[in-house]
Order: structure tokens, then C-alpha cells, then sequence
């Protein structure tokens, strides 16, 4: 009869200790958005962009010396902006580059994102999933400039990166 009542108790602290170790997930998915905009607060109407898939071999090999891979993994939330001469080295353009890429596109909350095209508003956005990692390179392209930006595009929960498009194009702001 003992066995009976101490019974009960046992199960509910069992699924006590056994759930306050679960964590939950942050936002499940959400929507990266990139914001570009002139020195002088206007928007950059005019600009194109496309993803490609990243080499991780070549991204090593380049960025390896020093601290560079480190800083570009941290920044990569947001996005990391690199120099043409290296983003052209690490683009893959195998068979597995391209089936990384269309494996991104085929997903149902991708349905709205576009491989390449023109940024509208002086903006772009791409759904993400909270628990997805993968670096893909960004290229803009305006009438007089290409930048590249190396980030996790289709990761993370909800998040903004600004780009101030000048001379130098940076990211200028993170929310």
C-alpha cells in the first residue's frame, strides 16, 4: 500500500528533473534583412545580387593566416564583407556547390527567396531557420561596384544588417 502512494510522487519528480533540463528553441525560424543605404541617408536604388556556394577548402586556405577565419566565423551572423580577388577564389562552382544551393532554394520556407536577384526598396530579405549553418557569399552589384559579403543567409532567427554604400561599402550596423 506504501508502494502505491510514494508511487506517484516518484513520477512527478521524475518528469520534474527530467524537463528542467530541456531547452527550447530561441524562434524556430525568422527573416534576415540586409539594408543598404548612401552616405547622405538615401536609398541605393539600382543594385543586383546573387548567391553563391562557399568552397570551405578554399575559404580555409585564404583566410587560415592569422586570426581572419576567426573573425569572419564570429561576423558571420551578420555578415562579413571581403575583397573581390578572394570572394572569386572560394565561390564553388562544382556539382556539390550547385546541390548545396538548390538543397536551400527546394525548402518550403525558401519558396519566396531568389538565388539572384535585384534588391527592391534598398533591401533584401531571406527566411532563415533557427538551427540551419551554412556560409554562402552575397554578391551586390550596382553600376560601378561589386562587394561580397560572406554570411549564414538562411540561419538564425530574426535579424538586420546595414550596409553604408560608399566608395568603401561596410556594415555599418547590426540589430
Amino acid at each position: 500500500m506504501k508502494k502505491l502512494k510514494i508511487l506517484p510522487l516518484l513520477v512527478v519528480l521524475t518528469i520534474f528533473f527530467c524537463n528542467s533540463s530541456v531547452i527550447a528553441q530561441a524562434c524556430g525560424q525568422g527573416i534576415f534583412s540586409l539594408e543598404i543605404y548612401t552616405p547622405n541617408g538615401e536609398k541605393e536604388l539600382d543594385i543586383n545580387y546573387e548567391i553563391f556556394a562557399i568552397n570551405r577548402d578554399s575559404l580555409e586556405a585564404i583566410f587560415s593566416q592569422g586570426r581572419n577565419l576567426d573573425k569572419i566565423m564570429s561576423s558571420s551572423y551578420y555578415g562579413y564583407i571581403i575583397q573581390s580577388k578572394q570572394a572569386l577564389r572560394i565561390i564553388d562552382t562544382t556539382e556539390s556547390g550547385q546541390k548545396e544551393i538548390d538543397n536551400i532554394f527546394n525548402l518550403h520556407i525558401h519558396k519566396d527567396d531568389k538565388q539572384v536577384g535585384k534588391i527592391e526598396d534598398s533591401q533584401v530579405h531571406f527566411n532563415t531557420l533557427e538551427l540551419s549553418y551554412n556560409l554562402f557569399l552575397l554578391k551586390l552589384n550596382s553600376n560601378n561596384k561589386e562587394v561580397y559579403i560572406i554570411a549564414n543567409f538562411f540561419g538564425g532567427c530574426d535579424r538586420t544588417s546595414v550596409i553604408l554604400w560608399n566608395e568603401r561599402p561596410q556594415i555599418v550596423w547590426k540589430e
